[in-house]
């Protein structure tokens, strides 16, 4: 969690209300709609959607509602249509001086494919899945150089029920605390820790995992600046696990015949596993042309009843051509695996290494409305079942972003 923002206390209005909407029409063209599939199948669909930010504030307090919606068809391509919708708040109160506190909620209905391309969409089905998050925090300024920040984070997943998909609901729930000093214009010193617990209740899998992790923010110049962070993280592991304890003779129901069962019985087991954790950011300004690298090494929940280890590299490039057009490149690679080897069940699902490259062309047509095309290559390479999948996709968006409209007097 990044430190809580504490500013000076401003008097201008006792309340301030707004509102501020979008809207979004997108049409996507893939020769590869379930990018986990070798069996190719192409597909051509719309997305509608929309919402409207809703905003309040005053000198202490800042309160955001936007609900929004998102309507998904596919002309060609079957079983992908989604009706999505979501509410997502953030609430801020500075209820001393010196002290912020936070608070998060969302509420989100959506689809797999919305993250197919790191999430539980990898795969050859594509369901419906509701997610509550919900996020407390509380920062504190001990000076005007160092602050201090605690915060809890849950979330909530579970998945439409269809025949033959085998996806965990889950439950994850994370305490961080974290410190931050300003040593001087060009360093800043950050130190944080966590402890967290992932469980399948369907499967009866369970992590507790605690970390922490420290670093420094540098500012080499007013054009080049970045974060590096090291640390070290561990969990055990509790699963399940069946064991076949031989064989017994038994009468089928239905055919009245004597037939040979296997004995399978259910086996409770538990495994630490530990490892370093790391992140690094480099953000440089040319004159034309704004660069972002960043790595991270982290563990993170999945749907596939165990947690996860990435690697994850990524450039991102961004260069106007024009005071309207701008041009935006990406380029990344990630590391998948299941966080214990013992987790054996999980193991063809979470063991991949991903290449994903991506180009973006947006030209800004007024204050208010802007068109973009965008062509996105996908590399997919599931390890344990030696499958190389492929795929290519063109989006052409044209999106609104409305002025906010203010109403004052309260």
């Amino acid at each position: 969690m990044l430190p809580l923002l504490i500013t000076p206390m401003s008097y201008a209005h006792a309340i301030d209300l707004s509102w501020q909407p979008h809207l979004k029409v997108e049409t996507r063209a893939t020769d590869n709609l379930r990018s986990r599939s070798t069996d190719q199948e192409a597909a051509w669909g719309f997305d509608t959607g929309g919402g409207i930010e809703f905003k309040a504030e005053s000198a202490t307090w800042r309160s955001v509602v936007n609900p929004a919606f998102n309507i998904r068809r596919f002309v060609i391509g079957e079983d992908a249509d989604a009706d999505e919708y979501e509410v997502r708040t953030e609430n801020q109160w500075q209820f001393i001086e010196r002290a912020t506190a936070s608070l998060a909620f969302d509420y989100i209905r959506d689809s797999t494919l919305s993250t197919e391309l790191s999430d539980a969409g990898i795969q050859n089905a594509v369901v419906n899945r509701d997610t509550i998050n919900v996020s407390p925090g509380l920062g504190y300024a001990l000076t005007e150089r160092t602050s201090l920040n605690a915060g809890f984070y849950y979330s909530d997943v579970n998945f439409e029920d269809r025949e033959g998909i085998f996806f965990n609901d889950y439950e994850f729930k994370q305490f961080n605390a974290g410190a931050s000093h300003i040593y001087n214009e060009r360093l800043t010193f950050f130190a944080n820790g966590y402890i967290s617990e992932f469980e399948t209740p369907e499967t009866n899998n369970k992590s507790l995992t605690y970390g922490g992790q420290g670093g420094v923010t540098i500012r080499y110049s007013e054009t080049l600046d970045g974060d590096f962070g090291v640390g070290y993280t561990q969990s055990e592991i509790d699963f399940q696990t069946q064991r076949n304890d031989g064989f017994q003779f038994a009468i089928d129901p239905v055919t009245g015949q004597l037939i040979v069962v296997p004995i399978i019985t259910i086996v409770d087991e538990s495994v630490v596993e530990s490892g370093p954790i790391a992140s690094a950011s480099i953000r440089k300004q040319f004159e034309y042309l704004s660069a972002t690298l960043d790595y991270s090494r982290a563990v993170s929940p999945s749907a596939f009843g165990a947690q996860t280890v990435a690697d994850d590299i990524e450039l991102m490039l961004d260069r106007p051509l024009t005071q309207r057009l701008r041009l935006n490149f990406r380029g990344g690679y990630s590391m998948r695996s299941v966080e214990s080897d013992a987790l054996t069940g999980t193991r063809a699902n979470l063991n991949r290494n991903q290449v994903l490259l991506s180009t973006s062309l947006r030209y800004r047509l007024t204050e208010e409305f802007t068109v973009a095309a965008n062509y996105r290559f996908f590399w997919n390479e599931l390890v344990d079942i030696e499958r190389n999948v492929y795929n290519n996709t063109l989006f052409f968006t044209l999106s609104y972003n409305g002025e906010p409209h203010f109403y004052r007097g309260f």
